[in-house]
């Protein structure tokens, strides 16, 4: 059974990238370098966020799937910058509910975290501290925000701060303002597009005096197949985004998707979907496929 299971299951790699902000948006070439995971057997990795970087360390959250729960949690890891190996695991958030994409948000020296719980029925904030031990666990703070969404950041590059969030589908970037009487954020607009490529990737980033926004492209039947990088603009008229590039997997017939973008301390990280084996790989043409034809039925 345990071999039937890896021969048509995926996982996701992290990797980080080579260039600098700069260099991506002037369209530059990336090059990957994966980190050595010593715990895929049991576990994989993916929605990393960068927490600290040190002359010898690189701290990481990141939603770690365990193979025997089946069920996101959110985990810090400690790669060792010289080997480009995950040298550590702790978890350090579980809910009763599937976690994902660990939301970093820096108040002075205190951190806050806001993973995606939209199984939790709201979108949750988390402080976290360090106990007795010298363990890294989340507290919860309060919540943010009472819908379901999906993939959630707040930025506050303009006059007050945003919510940018996948309220609806992976068609629309849905946004939202502060109430402050009720301190949550709700919903004030939507842009929609064409293509399933609104749904956030990471936070936003600034480089060359313009503001930039990962997205997540996906295909019908298919989550996540690269990171398109935006140019967001806000002006009296209205929000307005322009696309600047695409960013793919690496090379490789069984890598097919990449879906998160992000940067702190110069470093750039990202995480990498890979097919076990070429039956998996067929496995998600043919629901690609099927998905497809039957939009087209509609």
């Amino acid at each position: 059974m345990k071999i039937f299971s890896k021969l048509i299951s995926c996982r996701w790699d992290i990797a980080f990238l080579e260039e600098n902000l700069q260099e991506v948006v002037n369209g530059k070439q990336v090059h990957f370098i994966k980190l050595k995971n010593p715990f895929k057997n049991d576990s994989w990795f993916a929605d990393p966020f960068i927490l600290d970087v040190t002359d010898t360390y690189i701290y990481l959250l990141v939603e770690e799937m365990q193979s025997n729960t089946q069920k996101g949690v959110i985990s810090k890891l400690t790669i060792d910058k010289s080997s480009w190996t995950i040298t550590n695991k702790e978890v350090v958030l579980e809910e009763p509910w599937h976690l994902s994409f660990p939301f970093i948000i820096r108040e002075g020296e205190k951190v806050f975290v806001a993973p995606e719980s939209a199984n939790g029925g709201a979108w949750y904030m988390y402080e976290l501290t360090t106990d007795k031990q010298g363990k890294d666990k989340l507290e919860r703070v309060c919540a943010l925000c009472n819908d379901v969404v999906w993939d959630s950041i707040i930025t506050n590059y303009w006059e007050e701060p945003y919510m940018f969030t996948a309220a609806q589908d992976d068609f629309h970037l849905d946004i939202y303002r502060k109430n402050i009487q009720h301190n949550l954020f709700v919903k004030h607009e939507s842009l929609c597009s064409v293509m399933q490529d609104m749904r956030m990737a990471g936070n936003l980033f600034t480089t060359g005096n313009h503001i930039y926004c990962p997205s997540q492209i996906s295909k019908p039947g298919s989550y996540g197949e690269a990171v398109e990088i935006k140019e967001v603009s806000h002006s009296e008229s209205g929000w307005n985004l322009r696309a600047i590039r695409k960013i793919v997997p690496p090379s490789g017939i069984l890598n097919d998707g990449l879906h998160t973008f992000n940067e702190y301390k110069g470093l750039i990280v990202v995480d990498i979907h890979r097919q076990n084996t070429i039956i998996s790989l067929l496995i998600k043409k043919l629901v690609m496929l099927k998905k497809a034809i039957k939009d087209k039925t509609k």
